[in-house]
């Protein structure tokens, strides 16, 4: 009977690792179409010296496969790839993020974003509105901004107010 049992569990460990390889191969088809669609962008953003890769690590096998991806970028070419989070300002960040919801636009119907135009001005937020609009052709777009230019190419607009009732914050 034990024998049995570990020719079961050898089968089904080849069967768990040709799935891991399918898995492997068609994540890394995505993400290099992500990653070369994202990058094309870049140039419009302001980030033309931006560098943006995914990168796969394998690790010991999960629930959620045998790979740990992780989204590299180098804003300077002077610079070397390094985790997206330690690495990235929060106006690159802004850009980058507009060229990430950009590319993946048509997963959801409804797009959010949250101060998006952080520290752009001049061509960089002339980029951005433009696709911006070139997604809200297709898609919902909310957009919370502080930046006149990029709320008065809206066609709705709603003002969010917060105040404090009762010692509670309402919005």
């Amino acid at each position: 009977e034990i024998n049995i049992l570990k020719k079961q569990l050898d089968t089904l460990n080849i069967t768990l690792k040709k799935l891991y390889k399918i898995q492997s191969e068609s994540r890394r088809k995505v993400a290099k179409d992500l990653q070369n669609s994202v990058t094309s962008l870049f140039g419009n953003l302001g980030l033309q010296n931006s560098r943006f890769i995914i990168d796969f690590q394998k690790i010991e096998n999960t629930i959620n496969g045998n790979e740990e991806i992780k989204f590299l970028f180098s804003a300077n070419p002077d610079q070397s790839l390094a985790p997206l989070s330690q690495v990235i300002s929060g106006g690159e960040m802004s850009r980058f993020l507009l060229a990430l919801k950009s590319q993946i636009s048509n997963i959801s119907n409804t797009i959010f974003f949250d101060e998006i135009d952080n520290g752009l001005s001049g061509k960089s937020l002339v980029a951005l509105i433009k696709l911006m609009k070139n997604i809200s052709l297709k898609r919902q777009v909310l957009c919370i901004t502080h930046h006149p230019l990029l709320a008065a190419s809206a066609n709705s607009h709603f003002k969010v107010l917060k105040s404090i009732k009762s010692g509670f914050t309402c919005t």
